[in-house]
């Protein structure tokens, strides 16, 4: 009732009296004892939350110490020592209640930023997961995601970094799955790939969720039921050459998304041929090959890296020459030769997962021969 009052209360002696308010507390943050952090910029982030401080840009008097404040309170929330201070229902849904449509437009972007950030590195104890899935969040993160918080596409990113962040957090949870079903969270991601596609790491953050709800099958469901949700991921993988050598964690992530398609829907089996796919595959693979071939093996890191991009291409490919259109087609294509090699070495390396999924991809292709 309360907060319903404050919010009519938008213009007058009040909010000007709760602009100072604001402003006071606020300055506090800066010189308060740790323990006395999270309780000051809660109350902070209430009070703005009324729509009371009329001044809500980032020059502002307010809008600097507020961003200050939640700059603190982010800096603390990186010591796992504080996790504990934070797992508390009115400070999680104070910091929920900032990032809801609602009040996101409101606070400045950076301010937004480091809000998310908090969440993001409280997100990892048993307990936050707990509190964050019992009181909406991932409904609300779904919610931001679909938010554009600032004219600067940059700093949209970097809270968007922060929001998918936190989810591929708690998708590695199964008491969170179904909220992730509820909330669209899957189609939401999958509308920041055309838009974000140079964002290295807002996709990467984007495809390691995906990497995780795709091996169910209502995830697999959801992204199926997009028109263009396949297309996106295969015209990411194929990206430029320059941005795969330096980024092959994005390759392995959006390869085993696109196995865990294919690996039972003959739709999307064929649409890796119809979507012109097949020709950055097989040339990934060769790519790929060479680096496993001539890497050192004293450079663990890289071979490993290398040998991990191959297991996701071939099980890709492996999947789709499951369809009668798709196989016949596959072992025509030049280059699609480079699997012997493949194995001949991953046969001296004794890289067995390798070694099994060509097998897999030869037996599929020799069916048709």
């Amino acid at each position: 009732m309360l907060m319903a009052w404050c919010c009519l209360v938008i213009a007058g002696p009040v909010a000007t009296a709760f602009d100072v308010c604001v402003t006071k507390l606020l300055a506090h943050v800066d010189v308060a004892p740790q323990a006395h952090v999270i309780g000051l910029v809660h109350a902070g982030l209430q009070l703005w939350a009324c729509h009371l401080a009329r001044i809500t840009t980032h020059e502002s008097q307010s809008g600097r110490l507020l961003v200050a404040a939640c700059k603190r309170l982010f800096m603390q929330s990186k010591d796992p020592a504080n996790d504990e201070r934070f797992c508390h229902v009115t400070v999680v849904e104070t910091l929920l209640g900032v990032l809801s449509s609602q009040c996101a437009h409101s606070v400045p972007t950076q301010a937004l930023i480091y809000v998310a950030g908090v969440l993001k590195n409280v997100s990892g104890s048993a307990r936050m997961v707990t509190l964050l899935s019992t009181n909406g969040a991932i409904a609300v993160f779904s919610k931001a995601l679909q938010v554009t918080f600032d004219k600067d596409v940059n700093a949209a990113a970097q809270v968007l970094v922060q929001v998918t962040a936190i989810l591929r957090n708690l998708a590695e949870h199964k008491q969170c799955l179904k909220q992730f079903w509820h909330a669209h969270v899957i189609q939401a991601l999958c509308d920041l790939l055309p838009a974000y596609a140079s964002h290295g790491e807002l996709v990467l953050n984007v495809s390691r969720i995906l990497s995780k709800l795709t091996l169910h099958e209502a995830g697999r469901t959801q992204v199926n039921k997009g028109k263009h949700n396949l297309r996106h991921l295969l015209k990411l993988l194929d990206g430029d050459t320059r941005s795969r050598q330096q980024d092959a964690a994005l390759v392995i992530r959006l390869a085993f998304i696109l196995g865990n398609l294919t690996a039972t829907n003959d739709r999307n089996r064929k649409a890796i041929v119809t979507l012109g796919a097949v020709p950055p595959l097989v040339r990934m693979l060769k790519e790929y090959h060479i680096r496993y071939v001539h890497e050192s093996p004293d450079n663990d890191t890289s071979a490993t890296t290398a040998e991990d991009v191959l297991v996701k291409l071939v099980r890709l490919l492996a999947n789709a020459a499951i369809h009668t259109s798709v196989g016949p087609m596959l072992g025509t294509v030049p280059g699609i030769e480079v699997l012997l090699d493949v194995l001949d070495h991953a046969k001296v390396a004794r890289h067995e997962e390798l070694m099994l999924n060509v097998v897999s991809c030869l037996t599929n292709l020799s069916f048709y021969s």
